[in-house]
Protein backbone atom coordinates (compact mmCIF):
# COMPACT_ATOMS: atom_id res chain seq x y z
CA UNK A 1 0.00 0.00 0.00
CA UNK A 2 1.41 3.38 -0.98
CA UNK A 3 1.94 6.13 1.52
CA UNK A 4 -0.59 8.94 1.57
CA UNK A 5 -0.42 12.63 2.33
CA UNK A 6 -3.05 13.73 4.83
CA UNK A 7 -4.89 17.06 4.47
CA UNK A 8 -2.45 18.41 7.06
CA UNK A 9 0.59 17.47 4.99
CA UNK A 10 1.68 14.44 7.01
CA UNK A 11 2.98 11.34 5.22
CA UNK A 12 0.98 8.40 6.53
CA UNK A 13 -0.05 4.79 5.96
CA UNK A 14 -2.26 2.43 7.98
CA UNK A 15 -0.22 0.82 10.74
CA UNK A 16 2.69 3.25 10.53
CA UNK A 17 3.86 4.03 14.06
CA UNK A 18 4.96 7.54 14.96
CA UNK A 19 8.67 8.19 15.51
CA UNK A 20 10.03 9.68 18.73
CA UNK A 21 7.10 8.23 20.68
CA UNK A 22 7.35 5.51 23.32
CA UNK A 23 5.57 2.38 22.12
CA UNK A 24 4.66 -0.92 23.74
CA UNK A 25 4.81 -3.63 21.07
CA UNK A 26 4.44 -7.39 21.46
CA UNK A 27 4.46 -10.25 18.97
CA UNK A 28 1.39 -12.35 18.25
CA UNK A 29 0.61 -15.30 16.00
CA UNK A 30 -2.23 -14.57 13.59
CA UNK A 31 -5.01 -17.14 13.41
CA UNK A 32 -6.54 -15.76 10.19
CA UNK A 33 -5.38 -14.36 6.86
CA UNK A 34 -5.34 -10.58 6.40
CA UNK A 35 -4.69 -8.80 3.11
CA UNK A 36 -3.22 -5.68 4.65
CA UNK A 37 0.17 -4.28 5.55
CA UNK A 38 -0.99 -3.13 8.98
CA UNK A 39 -3.25 -0.79 10.86
CA UNK A 40 -5.95 -3.35 11.60
CA UNK A 41 -7.46 -4.24 14.97
CA UNK A 42 -6.25 -7.36 16.76
CA UNK A 43 -8.16 -9.45 19.29
CA UNK A 44 -7.41 -12.24 21.75
CA UNK A 45 -9.34 -14.81 23.75
CA UNK A 46 -8.93 -14.32 27.47
CA UNK A 47 -9.13 -17.05 30.08
CA UNK A 48 -9.14 -19.85 27.49
CA UNK A 49 -6.54 -22.62 27.70
CA UNK A 50 -4.11 -22.92 24.81
CA UNK A 51 -4.62 -19.35 23.54
CA UNK A 52 -1.38 -17.76 24.75
CA UNK A 53 0.21 -15.71 21.98
CA UNK A 54 -2.67 -16.17 19.53
CA UNK A 55 -4.26 -13.07 17.98
CA UNK A 56 -7.31 -12.73 15.77
CA UNK A 57 -8.28 -10.35 12.97
CA UNK A 58 -11.97 -10.87 13.71
CA UNK A 59 -13.34 -10.57 17.22
CA UNK A 60 -13.92 -14.09 18.61
CA UNK A 61 -17.52 -14.64 19.59
CA UNK A 62 -18.42 -15.44 23.17
CA UNK A 63 -20.43 -18.46 24.26
CA UNK A 64 -22.78 -19.28 27.10
CA UNK A 65 -22.14 -22.04 29.60
CA UNK A 66 -23.59 -25.45 28.72
CA UNK A 67 -25.06 -27.88 31.25
CA UNK A 68 -23.88 -31.48 31.19
CA UNK A 69 -26.57 -33.97 30.12
CA UNK A 70 -26.54 -37.76 30.54
CA UNK A 71 -29.03 -40.50 29.75
CA UNK A 72 -29.89 -43.88 31.20
CA UNK A 73 -31.63 -45.98 28.55
CA UNK A 74 -32.27 -49.37 30.20
CA UNK A 75 -32.79 -52.69 28.46
CA UNK A 76 -35.04 -55.41 29.83
CA UNK A 77 -35.09 -59.18 29.45
CA UNK A 78 -37.57 -60.76 31.88
CA UNK A 79 -38.42 -58.51 34.80
CA UNK A 80 -38.09 -59.96 38.28
CA UNK A 81 -37.91 -58.75 41.85
CA UNK A 82 -34.92 -56.54 42.61
CA UNK A 83 -33.57 -52.99 42.75
CA UNK A 84 -31.99 -50.51 40.37
CA UNK A 85 -29.82 -47.63 41.59
CA UNK A 86 -28.14 -44.63 39.98
CA UNK A 87 -24.95 -43.36 41.60
CA UNK A 88 -22.79 -40.26 41.23
CA UNK A 89 -19.19 -40.67 42.34
CA UNK A 90 -20.26 -43.74 44.29
CA UNK A 91 -23.10 -41.99 46.13
CA UNK A 92 -26.64 -43.20 45.47
CA UNK A 93 -28.98 -40.50 44.13
CA UNK A 94 -31.95 -42.74 43.31
CA UNK A 95 -33.10 -46.31 43.95
CA UNK A 96 -36.20 -48.01 42.56
CA UNK A 97 -37.68 -51.42 43.26
CA UNK A 98 -38.77 -53.64 40.38
CA UNK A 99 -41.02 -56.69 40.17
CA UNK A 100 -42.12 -59.13 37.52
CA UNK A 101 -44.78 -56.56 36.54
CA UNK A 102 -42.27 -53.75 35.97
CA UNK A 103 -41.56 -52.22 32.58
CA UNK A 104 -38.86 -49.86 31.40
CA UNK A 105 -41.31 -46.97 31.65
CA UNK A 106 -42.35 -47.78 35.23
CA UNK A 107 -38.71 -48.21 36.25
CA UNK A 108 -37.76 -44.82 34.83
CA UNK A 109 -40.72 -43.11 36.47
CA UNK A 110 -39.78 -44.65 39.81
CA UNK A 111 -36.15 -43.53 39.50
CA UNK A 112 -37.19 -39.96 38.65
CA UNK A 113 -39.58 -39.91 41.63
CA UNK A 114 -36.90 -41.23 43.97
CA UNK A 115 -34.23 -38.81 42.72
CA UNK A 116 -32.44 -36.99 45.54
CA UNK A 117 -33.54 -33.35 45.27
CA UNK A 118 -30.33 -32.24 46.96
CA UNK A 119 -28.25 -33.74 44.16
CA UNK A 120 -26.42 -31.44 41.75
CA UNK A 121 -28.51 -32.97 38.96
CA UNK A 122 -32.16 -33.23 37.97
CA UNK A 123 -33.78 -36.32 36.44
CA UNK A 124 -36.69 -36.52 34.00
CA UNK A 125 -38.28 -39.78 32.84
CA UNK A 126 -39.73 -40.61 29.44
CA UNK A 127 -41.03 -43.93 28.15
CA UNK A 128 -37.55 -45.12 27.19
CA UNK A 129 -34.90 -43.14 29.05
CA UNK A 130 -33.98 -41.10 32.10
CA UNK A 131 -32.49 -37.71 31.21
CA UNK A 132 -30.07 -36.40 33.83
CA UNK A 133 -29.09 -32.72 33.67
CA UNK A 134 -26.62 -30.74 35.77
CA UNK A 135 -28.31 -27.96 37.73
CA UNK A 136 -25.34 -25.67 37.14
CA UNK A 137 -23.96 -25.21 33.65
CA UNK A 138 -20.19 -25.47 33.23
CA UNK A 139 -17.33 -27.83 32.60
CA UNK A 140 -16.86 -28.72 36.27
CA UNK A 141 -19.68 -31.28 36.13
CA UNK A 142 -17.76 -33.37 33.58
CA UNK A 143 -15.63 -34.79 36.38
CA UNK A 144 -18.60 -36.53 38.03
CA UNK A 145 -18.73 -40.29 37.41
CA UNK A 146 -22.17 -41.86 36.92
CA UNK A 147 -23.09 -45.52 37.19
CA UNK A 148 -26.22 -47.66 37.19
CA UNK A 149 -26.31 -50.72 39.44
CA UNK A 150 -28.76 -53.61 39.09
CA UNK A 151 -29.45 -56.35 41.60
CA UNK A 152 -28.76 -59.85 40.36
CA UNK A 153 -31.43 -61.38 38.10
CA UNK A 154 -33.69 -58.30 38.24
CA UNK A 155 -34.01 -58.46 34.47
CA UNK A 156 -32.77 -54.93 33.72
CA UNK A 157 -29.45 -53.52 32.54
CA UNK A 158 -27.86 -50.53 30.83
CA UNK A 159 -25.27 -47.82 31.44
CA UNK A 160 -25.49 -44.08 32.05
CA UNK A 161 -24.04 -42.34 28.99
CA UNK A 162 -23.09 -38.72 28.45
CA UNK A 163 -24.89 -37.01 25.58
CA UNK A 164 -23.75 -33.41 26.14
CA UNK A 165 -20.53 -32.40 27.85
CA UNK A 166 -20.66 -29.43 30.18
CA UNK A 167 -18.89 -26.30 28.94
CA UNK A 168 -17.93 -23.13 30.73
CA UNK A 169 -18.91 -19.75 29.34
CA UNK A 170 -16.38 -17.91 27.20
CA UNK A 171 -16.29 -14.15 26.99
CA UNK A 172 -16.09 -12.47 23.61
CA UNK A 173 -12.62 -11.64 22.37
CA UNK A 174 -10.93 -8.58 23.81
CA UNK A 175 -9.14 -5.86 21.87
CA UNK A 176 -5.40 -6.06 22.49
CA UNK A 177 -3.84 -3.70 19.97
CA UNK A 178 -3.21 -2.66 16.38
CA UNK A 179 -1.06 -4.38 13.77
CA UNK A 180 2.07 -2.32 13.19
CA UNK A 181 3.18 -1.80 9.60
CA UNK A 182 6.66 -3.19 8.86
CA UNK A 183 8.83 -3.30 5.75
CA UNK A 184 8.51 -7.09 5.56
CA UNK A 185 4.81 -7.85 5.06
CA UNK A 186 2.33 -6.58 2.49
CA UNK A 187 -0.20 -9.14 3.73
CA UNK A 188 -0.48 -11.86 6.36
CA UNK A 189 -1.35 -15.54 6.40
CA UNK A 190 -2.59 -17.50 9.38
CA UNK A 191 0.39 -18.67 11.42
CA UNK A 192 2.55 -15.64 10.67
CA UNK A 193 3.79 -13.35 13.42
CA UNK A 194 2.55 -9.78 13.65
CA UNK A 195 3.67 -6.80 15.70
CA UNK A 196 0.90 -5.82 18.11
CA UNK A 197 1.09 -2.16 19.11
CA UNK A 198 -0.53 -2.01 22.53
CA UNK A 199 0.48 1.52 23.49
CA UNK A 200 1.77 4.43 21.48
CA UNK A 201 0.68 6.38 18.38
CA UNK A 202 -0.21 4.88 15.03
CA UNK A 203 -2.01 5.80 11.81
CA UNK A 204 -5.35 4.09 11.17
CA UNK A 205 -8.06 4.38 8.53
CA UNK A 206 -11.36 5.51 10.01
CA UNK A 207 -15.04 4.83 9.53
CA UNK A 208 -16.98 8.09 9.68
CA UNK A 209 -15.57 11.48 10.54
CA UNK A 210 -13.33 11.74 13.59
CA UNK A 211 -12.15 14.83 15.43
CA UNK A 212 -9.02 15.21 17.50
CA UNK A 213 -9.88 14.36 21.10
CA UNK A 214 -12.61 11.86 20.24
CA UNK A 215 -12.55 8.53 22.08
CA UNK A 216 -11.65 5.64 19.78
CA UNK A 217 -13.74 2.53 19.15
CA UNK A 218 -13.58 -0.56 16.95
CA UNK A 219 -16.77 -1.25 15.01
CA UNK A 220 -18.02 -4.72 16.00
CA UNK A 221 -19.26 -5.50 12.48
CA UNK A 222 -16.32 -4.58 10.24
CA UNK A 223 -13.46 -3.95 12.72
CA UNK A 224 -13.02 -0.38 11.46
CA UNK A 225 -11.73 2.34 13.75
CA UNK A 226 -14.36 4.95 14.55
CA UNK A 227 -15.45 7.63 16.99
CA UNK A 228 -18.96 6.15 17.07
CA UNK A 229 -19.71 4.24 20.25
CA UNK A 230 -22.88 2.56 18.97
CA UNK A 231 -22.08 -1.00 17.91
CA UNK A 232 -18.45 -0.57 18.88
CA UNK A 233 -15.87 -1.74 21.42
CA UNK A 234 -14.07 1.09 23.17
CA UNK A 235 -10.29 1.07 23.01
CA UNK A 236 -9.20 1.62 26.60
CA UNK A 237 -6.96 4.68 26.60
CA UNK A 238 -7.63 5.20 22.89
CA UNK A 239 -8.00 8.76 21.59
CA UNK A 240 -7.83 10.25 18.11
CA UNK A 241 -5.12 12.91 17.89
CA UNK A 242 -6.00 14.32 14.47
CA UNK A 243 -9.09 15.07 12.42
CA UNK A 244 -10.05 12.84 9.50
CA UNK A 245 -12.97 12.44 7.11
CA UNK A 246 -14.70 9.10 6.52
CA UNK A 247 -12.17 6.73 4.94
CA UNK A 248 -9.23 8.97 5.78
CA UNK A 249 -6.21 8.38 7.95
CA UNK A 250 -6.14 9.57 11.54
CA UNK A 251 -3.57 9.50 14.29
CA UNK A 252 -4.69 7.22 17.11
CA UNK A 253 -3.03 7.18 20.49
CA UNK A 254 -3.36 4.35 23.00
CA UNK A 255 -2.16 5.67 26.34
Amino acid sequence: MAFETTPFGAIAAPGLAFPFVTHSIETGILQEDKDSEGGFALWAKKGVAGEAGKVYVNQPAGSEAVARVLELEPVMTTASTGTVSVKVDGETVATASVTSESTIATLLTALASAWNSESDYTAEASETKLTITAKTAGAEANADVFSAEYSEDCGFGGDVNQVTAGASAESAGVFIGIAQRTMFNDSYKAGMTVNVLKKGRIWVRVLGEVVSGDAAYVNNTNNAFTATSTGGTQIVGGTFKSDAADGGLAELEIA
